[in-house]
């Protein structure tokens, strides 16, 4: 009986440090990235006028498209490491006749 007590003591605290230890493994720090890449030297070739294919083949097509406006484009990217800071990008393309009229460009946030 005081032996079974031993064991069970050993294996609860091979437990305990196994999972412990499961913070430094490299899941932990597994890389997140979200949503468009947005590569500020292609987003610098869109210019006012440009036609939505021109777009999209520069930026690629916007992961989120507003239900009621149809004519807007929102490019998010967020990138993460582990538990680190997260860094997000944003920019929003307007257009009118399928043409861009506006460009907003967030800096990193």
């Amino acid at each position: 009986m005081r032996f079974t007590k031993q064991i069970n003591a050993i294996i609860i605290l091979l437990c305990i440090t196994t999972l412990n230890g499961c913070h430094y493994l490299s899941f932990a720090r597994t890389k997140s990235q979200q949503g468009n890449l947005i590569e500020y030297n292609k987003l610098k070739k869109v210019k006012i006028g440009m036609h939505k294919t021109d777009v999209a083949i520069l930026l690629g097509n916007s992961l989120i498209t507003p239900t009621f406006q149809k004519n807007r484009w929102y490019y998010v990217f967020t990138y993460q490491i582990g538990e680190g800071p997260i860094l997000v990008k944003r920019a929003t393309i307007f257009f009118a006749n399928d043409q861009v009229t506006q460009i907003i460009k967030v800096p990193n946030e």
